[in-house]
This record gives structure tokens, sequence and C-alpha cells, in this order.
């Protein structure tokens, strides 16, 4: 009988070519992985950069809102203020008048520009305090509700900021004060602005004129004799500037000169003095000779 089976031998170059193929598919595999997931990270990160980009240029805008809002009101209440001198009463109302104008969203103040758009209003309006949380009406905390815009999206910040007087009004940082009228509704009277400190008078806390300021270390009366008014003028002391509690010195903040005078004028023509002749004395360059000695403010 004859065997016809035929015995087959491994081929060892047919086995190290599959082990070639196999290994040469798992290095491109590995490598299609792993581009994938660095084209997947890297887009991703593109996306993320873009996504921030975007929310940088939202508050951006937001922030804008704020600041714009803000100048638009302190210019306001400026214009305001440079046409009357006001109480502090005044103030408060107009403070709280101007605020109002921006108050809730249907009052809000729009912008659109290239990198996109903003919405901001006053949402709420409450008296600032002190550090001692006492209420101070002359300063505003408001809030402010600001929207930025990019692409149709939105970013939405909400901004506290104090407004108002920065401590106490201007004027009322004064102990007294002689004012113009200022503005083009204003009728100027003879000798206005001009502060008279007849005498003895004394002052505690800094001071403002606007206009000249007239001292004499002489007291003033006046009566009525067979019907005739009659001027008396009596011998007295020059005025007094004292120091406010916790300062070294009062503070005269003047727009004009500062004039003593010894002889006796008559007091209606006095008063609306415009030109100071020679009957008057100019002391702006030496103003302690204008008061009490050791008792002169410091001109500023």
């Amino acid at each position: 009988m004859i065997d016809r089976r035929i015995n087959v031998q491994p081929n060892q170059n047919s086995n190290e070519k599959g082990y070639t193929l196999v290994l040469t598919l798992f290095v491109i595999l590995l490598f299609t992985i792993l581009a994938t997931s660095l084209m997947t990270l890297t887009l991703a990160g593109a996306k993320k950069n873009q996504v921030s980009q975007s929310n940088i240029q939202k508050v951006e805008l937001a922030n804008q809102g704020v600041e714009f809002i803000t100048a638009q009101i302190y210019h306001e209440l400026e214009e305001e203020l440079k046409k009357n001198a006001i109480d502090r009463s005044r103030f408060i109302d107009l403070l709280e008048e101007t605020l109002n104008n921006y108050k809730t969203e249907l009052n809000s103040i729009s912008s659109s520009g290239e990198t996109g758009k903003y919405d901001v209003y006053i949402s709420d309006i409450v008296d600032a305090k002190d550090a001692n949380g006492v209420s101070n009406p002359i300063r505003k905390r408001v809030t402010f509700k600001s929207t930025g815009t990019v692409h149709g999206q939105k970013k939405l910040i909400t901004t506290e900021v104090e407004i108002g007087a920065k401590s106490t009004l201007e004027t009322l940082k004064y102990a007294v004060g002689a004012n113009k009228c200022i503005g083009t509704n204003c009728t100027q009277l003879n000798g206005e602005g001009n502060m008279f400190l007849h005498g003895g008078v004394s002052i505690q806390g800094d001071f403002k004129v606007d206009g000249n300021l007239i001292t004499t270390n002489r007291g003033y009366a006046s009566y009525t004799k067979n019907g005739t008014k009659n001027d008396l003028w009596i011998p007295s002391v020059y005025p007094s500037a004292l120091p406010s509690q916790g300062e070294t010195n009062a503070h005269l903040v003047l727009g004009g000169k500062v004039y003593t005078f010894t002889n006796n004028p008559i007091y209606d023509n006095h008063v609306p003095t415009v030109n100071f002749g020679s009957s008057y004395s100019n002391k702006t360059n030496n103003i302690s000779a204008a008061f009490k000695t050791g008792e002169s403010p410091i001109y500023c």
C-alpha cells in the first residue's frame, strides 16, 4: 500500500511575514488613534479658546456699560451744580432724580459696536453708610445690571458703585460762605459774593468767599433819630478764625482780595462796594493783619 499523505513543514519565512503584517497594522492603528485623539483635543482647545475669548468680550462690554452710565450720571450732576449753588436737601433731591432716570430695565442705556453691544440700567438705589453704619443720604449705593452681548450670546454682571458727594457737599465743608450766582439765569448784585466781618466775630472752621473779604476792628450799629437813620461804628477787635476740631488752622478759600478799613463809612454804601479805594487797605498778602493776632486762617 502506498502512503499518499503529504507532510507539510511550516515555512519560517511565511510566519515572520505574518508577524510583520500584524505589527504594521497595530502600529498604524495606534497612530490613527493617537492622531484622532490629538485632533479632538486640538479642536476642543480651539473651541474652548473661542468660547473663553467670547466670554471676555462680553464681560468687557458689560463693564464698559457701567463705566459709561456712571460717567453720564456725574456729568449731569455737575452740569446742574454749575447753574446754581444748592443746599443739602436740594442736592439729595437732585441726586435721586438723576439716578431714577436710569432705574429699571425700561430706562436702560444701550450701545453697539464692532465687537458687540451692552445694555445697562440701575436696579437698586440705597443710602450709603459710613464706617459706623450711619446712613449718608448725599451718597447713594447704586446697583447696576449690565449685559454684554457678542454674536447673540449674553453675559450679565451686577456692579455696586457709590455715587454722590465725596463726603459732604463743597459748600457744606465751610462754616460760613459768600457765594456768587453763576449761570445765564443770574442777575448779580453789587457786592455779591463779598463777606464783611465787622468787629469781634468768631468763626470756627473753614470758610469760602467767592468775592472779597472785608474786616475791621469795629462793630456796627445803627439808630434812628428824628426819622433819620444814623450809623454807629463801635471800637472792638478784629475777627477770629478758629480751626475745626482736629485741625491745626482754619482755611480760607478766597476768590477776590482781603481788605480792612478804619474810617466810618455809610453802611448802605459800604456793603455794595465794588471798587475799594484809598479808604480801604489791601491785606491780601498780609492776611494776619486782618484778623485777631494768632487767630487768622491759612489762605488757600
